[in-house]
């Protein structure tokens, strides 16, 4: 890094060519970078790092005064039909596809499809 007396310099030296100095540039070595084999091993600690999964059966829009109607055993229709693939989200993000189903009397989702970066 150039202190400011090393700047003012260096333009002073722009408007005198005869005290421009020319040098060649070296570089740092570069060393190889790890292959990602390597890298990989090491992921284990990410393994306590909470993440959000959210299984979303379908959507719909309704107005504002739609939604303050809204009473307990009302019916939202929703954009899909029953028996279509479940959309699941990894932190808001697509990540999978998927069925409900039940579990003792608790909903599920089970992984049908892992989508790929084409198939998001």
């Amino acid at each position: 890094m150039m202190n400011q007396s090393e700047i003012e310099a260096m333009f002073e030296a722009l408007h005198q060519p005869d005290k421009i100095t020319v040098a060649p540039v070296k570089f740092q070595v570069l060393k190889p970078v790890e292959s990602l084999s390597k890298s990989a091993k090491g992921i284990e600690h990410l393994g306590e790092i909470e993440l959000t999964i959210d299984a979303e059966l379908g959507s719909t829009q309704m107005t504002v005064r739609e939604v303050l109607d809204l009473d307990t055993g009302m019916v939202v229709a929703l954009d899909c039909l029953a028996g279509e693939p479940v959309n699941i989200n990894l932190n808001g993000v697509p990540f999978a596809k998927g069925e409900v189903v039940v579990i003792n009397d608790n909903f599920g989702t089970r992984i049908n499809e892992l989508l790929t970066e084409d198939t998001r």
